[in-house]
């Protein structure tokens, strides 16, 4: 329970200051309650952690797609600023193969490239590049790109919005398997892990995965339909008048 309590910090603390205060504070409180709280379970804090997913998920979701732009954009100037300048150079011509961002994070990738002192170098350098450009489009986003963040924000809900449809007609698809309760487990073992994504309890929250699992879980309720009784015995009345 504490571990899943701190990815909630995690996930509180990574959220941008556009999220509007009462969430916010809202937030802060059921934060404050859990840990003062002696019986508080693992599953209290996994419901409360999905419910602000829900109502916070276009902001954060907004966030990530915006440092993601930023770091391809001028993250390197951040990560060589922060390089030894003997260092420098190979850095740049490790760009220069095409390896990307996000490839930094890659021990096996870097050892291809790096030696061990170097490697400690890069990561260090990452890393606090990364905190760095966090406070830049932090602030970037309340300041020029407010519009544009707020805008993308708004079609999130918009997402957000078919999202919810999709997984409530899930779930009353599995409130109403009454005949076949793996089918209805399985359908609302789907559910919570897709809202896991929502609140950093799971992979990241994508509306084809909805959309995929909708598919394939009315297929699967359809064939099942369709194959019911299949097994029954057959009697036959040989002996019954014409």
């Amino acid at each position: 329970m504490q571990s899943t309590l701190q990815i909630f910090k995690i996930f509180y603390n990574q959220l941008p200051s556009l999220v509007p205060g009462n969430i916010l504070d809202e937030m802060e409180k059921s934060l404050r309650d859990l840990e003062n709280s002696q019986d508080a379970s693992l599953e209290d804090v996994e419901e409360i952690m999905i419910k602000f997913g829900y109502q916070v998920w276009p902001w954060h979701k907004a966030h990530r797609e915006f440092l993601s732009a930023a770091e391809e954009k001028i993250g390197d100037h951040f990560v060589l600023h922060k390089l030894p300048s003997s260092l420098q150079d190979k850095y740049k011509k490790y760009r220069a193969y095409g390896m990307s961002p996000t490839d930094l994070h890659s021990e096996q990738v870097l050892g291809e490239y790096f030696d061990q002192d170097e490697r400690g170098d890069l990561s260090r350098a990452v890393v606090d590049a990364r905190m760095e450009l966090k406070d830049f489009v932090g602030r970037q986003i309340v300041g020029l790109d407010r519009e544009k963040f707020m805008h993308r924000v708004d079609e999130l809900n918009d997402l957000l919005d078919d999202i919810k449809i999709e997984l409530a007609a899930l779930k009353n698809m599995a409130e109403n398997e009454t005949e076949h309760e793996n089918l209805a487990n399985e359908i609302m073992s789907k559910v919570k892990q897709i809202e896991y994504g929502l609140c950093l309890l799971g992979p990241e929250l994508k509306k084809e995965e909805v959309e995929q699992a909708a598919e394939f879980f009315r297929g699967r309720k359809h064939e099942l339909g369709r194959m019911k009784g299949i097994h029954r015995p057959v009697t036959v009345d040989f002996y019954g008048e014409e």
